[in-house]
């Protein structure tokens, strides 16, 4: 599950966008232009949110590998 958060954020980074954009024939200006706005307005609530989810799965399967005791 790591493996996939970790990929997921990487496909998302304003850095790995940028080149693709740069790959597609965007110009570099626009590209950078581009990817400051998708940075501020977008990656980082996918970072929040995944970060976030992440944490929420950490806890529900310590709960439920972790019993009380009785």
């Amino acid at each position: 599950m790591k493996k996939l958060v970790s990929g997921f954020q990487h496909r998302f980074n304003p850095l790995h966008v940028y080149c693709r954009l740069l790959d597609t024939g965007f110009s570099r200006c626009l590209s950078a232009q581009l990817c400051q706005y998708y940075e501020r307005f977008i990656f980082r609530r996918i970072t929040r949110l995944s970060t976030v989810s992440w944490s929420y799965l950490l806890l529900a399967r310590e709960r439920i590998f972790v019993r009380p005791p009785m």
